[in-house]
C-alpha cells in the first residue's frame, strides 16, 4: 500500500459531506479516488455496496481505467482478506457499479425512460460527420425560411454579415451561438440573455461593454507605465542619454499617468476626450552617431508608447452618445439573429428526430428534462425520477470537474442530494477544453467559496499539491515560469505559493538538464518548421546515444524511441507529418496521434477520383487523374491526342470515339469501367470499394509506393468510412460521393490511419489536447511560435457567453463598416478568455514531462527578439497580463519567463539582467547550426542488380498456376446456378420499386410465396380449395398474411385444373423440397474446362421443387414464375439444371427418374422436358 499523503489521506477518508478536491499535476488524483471508492466499499460499519457509487469521468479512456482500477484494487484487498464475504459481494457487484462517462449515465436515464420524451427507443448516436451535415441542411433551411421572409431586421443582419458575397459567416454564427447555448441547462434563457445588454440603461462606463473596455485601457495604460518606468532606469545608467531624453521621459511619464488618473473614475466621454486630447512627446536629440542599448531602448519604447495610446484611443473614438445610437440600431439585429438561432435548433430537432439519430448533448438534455423541472419563477426543483436517483446514491464522485459546463452540473445537482453527498476533484490550470463548451469559473467560483478541510467542516475543500510524476528541475523550472505568467487575469488562477507543484517523485541524482530552452535562428537562410525539426531529431538521437537512463516500474533502464513525445498546440496542416517525415529521414521511428490529411494523400485522392468517374464518367478533371494514374497508365501525349480528335466534347465522349476506332487501350478502359459501374448499382459502398481495389489492382498499387503501409491502411479507413456511412442508413455510391463533398465543403477533413502500432518503440507525436492525462520521460514542446488564432477578431460579429454578442455597424450613407462597441468589449473579452486557455495548456503541456523538459521554438533573429522581450521585464515578479495579452505565440510567453532565470543571464546583451531567484538550473541556448539528415541512397549510389535474384524474381511472376482453371469454380454449387443460354442476373437489381408492384412485393419475393404454397398443399383434402389452404397456412405460420395477400390464386386455381394435380394426388410416395446432394467430376458440368482440371470433383446440393412416384419411377415437377415466357425458353433455359435433378434425386433416393415436368404458372400448364 503507499504511504499516503496528509492531504491525500483527507480526500479519501473524508466522509458525510461534499469535498472538493483540487489535485494539481501529477499528484496521485486518480490513486486519491480510487482509494476513496475501495474504502467505501470495506467499510462494515456503514456499508456502501459498489451500485450505490455514481462515478463520473469525461471520456470512455478514462472510464476503462478507473474500472480497471478498482477491481485491481479490490481483488487485492480480497487477497489480503480471503474470509471477508463483504468484499466478495463488492466484486461480485462491481460490474453493476455506475463507473461511466457523464454521456453515457445520460444515455441510460433516457434509454430507460424514452417513453416519457416522446422520442424512439432504438435512437442511434449520430458521429460529427453525419452531425455537420445534418447542421448544413438545418442551417440551410432556416436561411430559406429568413430570406423568404425578407423581413427589414433580417436584411440588416444580411448586410453586416454577407458583405455582398455568400451568408456562410452569418450560418456559422448561427451554428456557434446554438452550440453554445446547448452546454447550459436553459438554452432560450441563456439565448435570450445574449441581447440582455442592448436594454441597459447604465451609463458606459458602468455596463459591461462599457466596463470591459476601460479595464483594457487600464492594462493598456499600466503597461505603458512599466515602459517609463525602464526609460527612466536606462536614462539613469548613460548619462547622454539621461542629459538628451531626460526632459522629454518625465513628459511621457506625466502624460501616461494622466491617462491612468481618468481611466480610473471619469465617465465614458471624459475618458474619450483625455484619449483625443492625449499627445506623448518626442524625447530629444542625441549627439550625432551617439549609440547605446539604452538609447534604443528608449527610443523603442516611446514608440511603443505612442502606438499603445493611439490603439486604445481607438476604442474611445465614439462619444456615448454616438455608441448608444449604435447599440439601439443594431438592438432589432440582434433579436432577429437570437430568433434565428431558436428556429435553428427547432429545424435541427426536427431532422434528427426524423433520422432517429442524436447527439450528446441532446442525450444530455432529455435526462435533464426527466430530473428537473422549473417553477413560474425559474427556480429549479427536481423530479420524482431525479429524487430516486438521489435517494440511489450514496455518493457521487466526479472526475475532472474543472471541464463540466452549466448543463452537467445541474444534472450532478439533480441527482445529488443536494450536492451534500458530492465528491469533485480536478485542477483549473488543467481546464483546456473551452471548444467544447467547459466552463471553469464553475469550478473556481466552488474553490473559492469553500474553506479548507478540517475534520467534517462541510463543504470544504482538499489541496493536492505534491507532484509524484516529474523530477524536482521539472516542476521548479514549471514552477518558476507560470508564478510569473499565470494570474487571476490570464489564466482565471493566480499561480502563487499555493499552487506550486511540489517534487515528491523519487529519482536518483542525473548528470542531464531537467529543462532546456532552445532557440533554432540567427542562420543564413530563413528558419523553417523543417529545420526545428530537425532540431528535434539531432536532439532525440543525441540522447539516444549518450545513453540517458530512464526509471520505469522495474527500476530503470536505458531511454528508447518510446521514451520521448513531441507535443504541439495543432496538428493541422500536416504539421505533424512533416516532424515525423523528417524523424524518419534521421532513422527514427515515429507514430502520429489522430492523423490529419486523409483527403489529401495521393491514394484517396485517386480512389475518390475513380468513385466520381464510376458514378458518372463525364467529369473531366477526376475522369483525367483516374486515366493519369497508374491505374490505367494513359500518358499526357495519348490524352492531348484524345482531346486533339474531339476539342469540344468531354473526354469521356472522346474515349468512347476512340475505343470504336479500335483504340484497344481505350476500350480496356472503358470494358473497366462498364464492370465498376454495374457493381456499384448493386453492392453497398463498402463492399463495392473492396470490388473496386480487387479489381483494378489499386490497393497492391499504393502498397508499391513509398509509405505503402500508411497507403494501404488509409484504403482501408476509407472503406470503414463507406461502412458507417451505410450504417447510417443512407445507401449508394453517389450519396458517399455526396457525403464526402460536403465534408470537403465545409474544409474539414477526416482522420487517416496510423502504419504504426502506438504501443511501438516510436517517438510519439501529438497535440497537447491528446496528451492530457499521459506523461512521458522526455517531453519535447515543438512549434511554439505558431501564432494564436485570433480569427474571431477579424469577424464582423463577437460572441462571448458573458458579455453577448454584438456586430460591427455598415454606415451605407459614408460607405463604411466601423466596430461598434459592444464588438469591441466582446472581442476583448474573447480575447482574454482565449488567452487564458492557452495559458493552461502550456501548462499541461509542460507538466507532462516526467524527467526532462525540452522546450524548442525558432525565430530568424533570436538576438532581436530577445532584446524586444527584456524591454519588458519589469522588477515585479508578476509579468502584466497586458504584456501577454499582445504576446503572439507560446514561445513569446516562454521566452519572457525564462529570460528572468539566473541561467538566462548571457543574453541579457550587456544589461544589467532582471532575475528571479530559481531553485533549479536550466539550460538555455541559441542554436544556429542544424546538422544535414541522414542521407538517402541516390540511384547513382545504388549498388548493381542481382541476376541471379531478377531470375527468381522473374520466375515467380511469370509462374502460371496448373489448375487455374479451377479457380473461377465453386467447390459447391446448387443445380439452380446452371442456368443456359447466358441468362444471368448477378449484376442487376432484382428488385422493382415499391410503386410497379401491386402487392408492395417484388417478383423474387412473390416465386418465394408460390413454392411455399406448393410445399404445404394438402393433397389429402377432399376438395382443391386454394383460398381455404391459404387461410390454414397463414394461421400455421406457413405463410405470412404479406404473402397470402401477394398470391395470385387465379394461376394457382388453374394448377389444380390440370391433369399433373391429379397424378400428384394419385401416387403413392410425394416428395416436396427434397433436398439432394451428389458429386460430380467437373468436365461432366463445364464440357469447355481444362483436361488437367476435369476430372476434380464438385458437390452439387439443391432441393427438388415437387417428385411423385408414378409406374414405378418418380416424375419431377419444377414449378415456375417467369413471365412471358414460352415452352422453348424454359426447356432451353432449365434444361441442364433439370438434367442434374434427375440425375441427383435417382442417386439419393435409388429409384429411377422416369420423367420431368415443367409447370409454368404464367402458361397455366405444363411444358414435358425433351
Amino acid at each position: 500500500m503507499p504511504e499516503w499523503t496528509k492531504e491525500q489521506k483527507k480526500a479519501i477518508d473524508s466522509r458525510d459531506g461534499s469535498i472538493l478536491v483540487s489535485a494539481a499535476a501529477g499528484s496521485g488524483k486518480t490513486a486519491v479516488l480510487v482509494q476513496r471508492v475501495i474504502e467505501r466499499l470495506k467499510n462494515e460499519d456503514k456499508p456502501c455496496s459498489a451500485d450505490r457509487l455514481l462515478i463520473v469521468t469525461f471520456t470512455r479512456a478514462a472510464t476503462a481505467q478507473m474500472k480497471d482500477r478498482i477491481y485491481r484494487a479490490l481483488l487485492s484487498e480480497i487477497e489480503k482478506n480471503p474470509d471477508n464475504d463483504h468484499l466478495k459481494k463488492q466484486a461480485v457487484m462491481l460490474p453493476f457499479a455506475n463507473i461511466s462517462t457523464i454521456d453515457s449515465f445520460c444515455n441510460d436515464i433516457v434509454r430507460e425512460n424514452f417513453h416519457d420524451l416522446d422520442i424512439a427507443p432504438d435512437y442511434g448516436i449520430l458521429d460529427n460527420s453525419q452531425l455537420a451535415l445534418m447542421c448544413d441542411d438545418a442551417a440551410s433551411r432556416v436561411m430559406d425560411e429568413l430570406y423568404r421572409e425578407n423581413s427589414p431586421e433580417f436584411a440588416e443582419l444580411v448586410n453586416i454579415m454577407a458583405n455582398g458575397a455568400d451568408d456562410s459567416a452569418l450560418t456559422g454564427l448561427i451554428c456557434k451561438l446554438y452550440d453554445g447555448s446547448m452546454a447550459f441547462a436553459r438554452p432560450e434563457v441563456f439565448l435570450d440573455g445574449l441581447i440582455e445588454a442592448y436594454r441597459s440603461e447604465l451609463p458606459l462606463e458602468k455596463q459591461p461593454w462599457g466596463r470591459t473596455i476601460i479595464e483594457y485601457g487600464e492594462g493598456s495604460a499600466e503597461y505603458c507605465r512599466l515602459l517609463c518606468e525602464k526609460m527612466v532606469k536606462a536614462a539613469e545608467e548613460d548619462e547622454i542619454v539621461g542629459e538628451k531624453y531626460g526632459g522629454g521621459i518625465k513628459e511621457v511619464c506625466l502624460a501616461v499617468d494622466s491617462i491612468i488618473k481618468t481611466l480610473e473614475g471619469g465617465t465614458w466621454d471624459e475618458i474619450r476626450n483625455t484619449f483625443l486630447t492625449a499627445v506623448i512627446p518626442t524625447l530629444g536629440r542625441l549627439p550625432n552617431k551617439y549609440s547605446s542599448p539604452q538609447a534604443e531602448l528608449c527610443k523603442n519604447h516611446r514608440k511603443t508608447i505612442a502606438d499603445r495610446v493611439k490603439k486604445t484611443a481607438e476604442l474611445f473614438c465614439a462619444s456615448e452618445e454616438e455608441n448608444r445610437e449604435d447599440i439601439e440600431y443594431l438592438r432589432p439585429v440582434a433579436e432577429k439573429l437570437i430568433e434565428a438561432v431558436k428556429r435553428y435548433g427547432e429545424i435541427l430537432f426536427e431532422e434528427k428526430k426524423r433520422a432517429n439519430g442524436y447527439d450528446f448533448s441532446d442525450i444530455c438534455h432529455f435526462a435533464l428534462r426527466l430530473l428537473v423541472g422549473y417553477g413560474e419563477d425559474g427556480k429549479a426543483f427536481r423530479t420524482p425520477l431525479a429524487q430516486s436517483f438521489a435517494d440511489r446514491f450514496e455518493e457521487i464522485l466526479v472526475d475532472e470537474y474543472q471541464d463540466v459546463n452549466d448543463l452537467q452540473n445541474t444534472l450532478f445537482w439533480a441527482v445529488s442530494r443536494d450536492e451534500t453527498n458530492l465528491f469533485t476533484v480536478g485542477d483549473v490550470k488543467q481546464s483546456i477544453y473551452r471548444f467544447r463548451q467547459a466552463m471553469p469559473e464553475i469550478f473556481l467560483s466552488r474553490r473559492n467559496a469553500l474553506e479548507d478541510y478540517e475534520d467534517g467542516n462541510y463543504p470544504a475543500k482538499i489541496t493536492l499539491d505534491r507532484n509524484f510524476r516529474s523530477r524536482a528541475g521539472v516542476t521548479e523550472n514549471v514552477n518558476f515560469l507560470f508564478s510569473q505568467l499565470m494570474s487571476e487575469d490570464m489564466g482565471s488562477v493566480d499561480y502563487n505559493e499555493k499552487e506550486y507543484l511540489v517534487a515528491a517523485a523519487d529519482y536518483d541524482e542525473c548528470d542531464f538538464p531537467e529543462a532546456e530552452m532552445y532557440i533554432v535562428g540567427d542562420m543564413d537562410e530563413k528558419v523553417g518548421r523543417d529545420t526545428e525539426a530537425q532540431f528535434i531529431a539531432d536532439k532525440i538521437n543525441e540522447i539516444i546515444a549518450g545513453g540517458m537512463t530512464v526509471r520505469d516500474k522495474n527500476g530503470s533502464r536505458k531511454a528508447s524511441f518510446r521514451d520521448f513525445c513531441i507535443l504541439m498546440r495543432s496538428a493541422n496542416n500536416g504539421k505533424a507529418e512533416l516532424y515525423a517525415k523528417t524523424l524518419a529521414d534521421n532513422l527514427i521511428p515515429a507514430y502520429v496521434a489522430n492523423k490529419t490529411g486523409f483527403f489529401a494523400s495521393p491514394e484517396i485522392s485517386m480512389m475518390l477520383s475513380l468513385m466520381r468517374v464510376t458514378d458518372n464518367p463525364v467529369q473531366d478533371v477526376p475522369l483525367l487523374a483516374v486515366l493519369l494514374s497508374p491505374i490505367f497508365g494513359f500518358t499526357a501525349d495519348e490524352l492531348a491526342r484524345l482531346r486533339i480528335a474531339e476539342r469540344k466534347k468531354p473526354i469521356y465522349h472522346c474515349i468512347v470515339k476512340a475505343a470504336e476506332s479500335g483504340d484497344e487501350k481505350c476500350a480496356a478502359f472503358l470494358e473497366k469501367l462498364g464492370e465498376l459501374r454495374m457493381l456499384s448499382a448493386t453492392l453497398p459502398c463498402d463492399r463495392f470499394l473492396y470490388e473496386m481495389y480487387d479489381r483494378t489492382g489499386c490497393k497492391a498499387i499504393a502498397s508499391a509506393m513509398k509509405n505503402g503501409s500508411q497507403r494501404s491502411a488509409n484504403l482501408n479507413m476509407l472503406v470503414d468510412y463507406a461502412a458507417k456511412y451505410e450504417e447510417s442508413g443512407k445507401r449508394g455510391l453517389s450519396g458517399f460521393i455526396r457525403f464526402i463533398d460536403r465534408i470537403q465543403r465545409r474544409n474539414s477533413d477526416l482522420e487517416s490511419a496510423a502504419d504504426v502500432s502506438e504501443a511501438a518503440d516510436v517517438v510519439h507525436i501529438m497535440t497537447i489536447h491528446k496528451s492530457k492525462g499521459l506523461e512521458f520521460p522526455v517531453c519535447i514542446l515543438a512549434d511554439l511560435n505558431a501564432s494564436f488564432n485570433d480569427d474571431s477578431a477579424r469577424s464582423v460579429a463577437a460572441y462571448h457567453p458573458e458579455l453577448g454578442i454584438c456586430f460591427d455597424r455598415r454606415d451605407s450613407k459614408r460607405k463604411c463598416k466601423y466596430p461598434t462597441v459592444g464588438k469591441k468589449a466582446i472581442g476583448i473579452a474573447e480575447k482574454i478568455s482565449g488567452r487564458s486557455e492557452e495559458l493552461r495548456v502550456l501548462y499541461v503541456a509542460m507538466t507532462r514531462a516526467e524527467e526532462r523538459l525540452i522546450c524548442v521554438t525558432r525565430y530568424d533573429n533570436p538576438q532581436k527578439k530577445l532584446a524586444q522581450l527584456r524591454g519588458e521585464l519589469g522588477t515585479e515578479k508578476k509579468i502584466l497580463p497586458f504584456s501577454l495579452l499582445s504576446r503572439s505565440s507560446m514561445a513569446d510567453w516562454l521566452l519572457l519567463g525564462f529570460l528572468r532565470h539566473p541561467d538566462a543571464a548571457p543574453f541579457w546583451s550587456g544589461e544589467a539582467p532582471v532575475t528571479l531567484p530559481a531553485a533549479r538550473r536550466m539550460n538555455f541556448e541559441i542554436i544556429s547550426e542544424v546538422k544535414e539528415p541522414l542521407k538517402e541512397i541516390s540511384e547513382a549510389e545504388s549498388a548493381a542488380a542481382d541476376s541471379g535474384m531478377l531470375e527468381e524474381i522473374r520466375r515467380r511472376t511469370e509462374y502460371e498456376y496448373p489448375y487455374s482453371a479451377l479457380t473461377g469454380v465453386m467447390a459447391k454449387i446448387a443445380p439452380s446456378e446452371l442456368e443456359t443460354s447466358g441468362f444471368s442476373t448477378e449484376y442487376f437489381a432484382c428488385e422493382k420499386p415499391k410503386f410497379l408492384s401491386r402487392s408492395g412485393m417484388n417478383p423474387a419475393n412473390r416465386g418465394t410465396a408460390t413454392h411455399k404454397f406448393m410445399e404445404f398443399f394438402d393433397y389429402s383434402a377432399d376438395v382443391f380449395d386454394v383460398d381455404g389452404q391459404i387461410e390454414r397456412m397463414v394461421a400455421e405460420n406457413h405463410l405470412t398474411p404479406d404473402e397470402a395477400k401477394a398470391l395470385e390464386r387465379d394461376k394457382l386455381k388453374k394448377f389444380f385444373e390440370n391433369d399433373i394435380a391429379v397424378r400428384i394426388r394419385r401416387s403413392p410416395l410425394l416428395l416436396r423440397e427434397k433436398k439432394v446432394t451428389v458429386g460430380l467430376r467437373a468436365g461432366d458440368i463445364y464440357p469447355d474446362i481444362a483436361e488437367n482440371a476435369a476430372d476434380e470433383m464438385i458437390v452439387v446440393q439443391g432441393y427438388v421443387d415437387c417428385a411423385f412416384e408414378e409406374n414405378g419411377g418418380l416424375v419431377i415437377v419444377d414449378y415456375k414464375t417467369d413471365r412471358r415466357i414460352d415452352d422453348e425458353t424454359l426447356r432451353s433455359r432449365y434444361r441442364d439444371q433439370l438434367k442434374l435433378y434427375e440425375y441427383a434425386l435417382g442417386k439419393c433416393t435409388g429409384k429411377r427418374v422416369i420423367g420431368t415436368v415443367i409447370y409454368s404458372f404464367d402458361l397455366g400448364r405444363t411444358v414435358e422436358l425433351d
